[in-house]
Order: structure tokens, then C-alpha cells, then sequence
């Protein structure tokens, strides 16, 4: 069971390895006790029974859950009307 205060640091996956899930990073955060340890905050698609009110917060260290495999952002052009 996902503990809030927790932060993953485990379930490393290979780079370029394909995803079954798609989460979407909503923030980040560093806490007092682990300093060393930055996290993404992540919301996940399955509702607030999941996780800490549909959220959970993993290490930036690593490549946890395959986050890093296929990140995507925006790029807006400043020229669109």
C-alpha cells in the first residue's frame, strides 16, 4: 500500500524500455527529512482512491517506473494568433 509520505525509489526501468501507463507530472518538491532526495509529484488516471488522493511522489533520482522514457511538453509558438 502507497504511503503518502513515502517516495519511490524503486521499480527502475531501462531507457527507451516501452511504458503500459501514462502518468502526468504535476509539481515537485524536495522534503525536509530527505534533502537529498528531490521527487516529481505524479497524478495518475485511476482517481483519488489511489495514492495519496490520486498522487504519489518518486525520486528524480534514477529512472523510477520508466519516468524518464518518454517525457513530452508543449512548445508554444509565440507567433500562433
Amino acid at each position: 500500500m502507497y504511503k503518502p509520505e513515502r517516495i519511490w525509489t524503486d521499480c527502475q526501468a531501462k531507457i527507451g524500455e516501452p511504458t503500459e501507463h501514462v502518468v502526468l507530472i504535476i509539481g515537485y518538491g524536495v522534503d525536509e527529512d530527505q534533502p537529498n532526495d528531490p521527487y516529481f509529484v505524479l497524478q495518475n488516471s485511476y482517481g483519488t482512491d489511489w495514492g495519496d488522493n490520486g498522487t504519489a511522489k518518486i525520486s528524480m533520482h534514477g529512472n523510477i517506473l520508466g519516468i524518464k522514457n518518454w517525457l513530452t511538453s508543449p512548445i508554444f509558438d509565440k507567433n500562433l494568433k
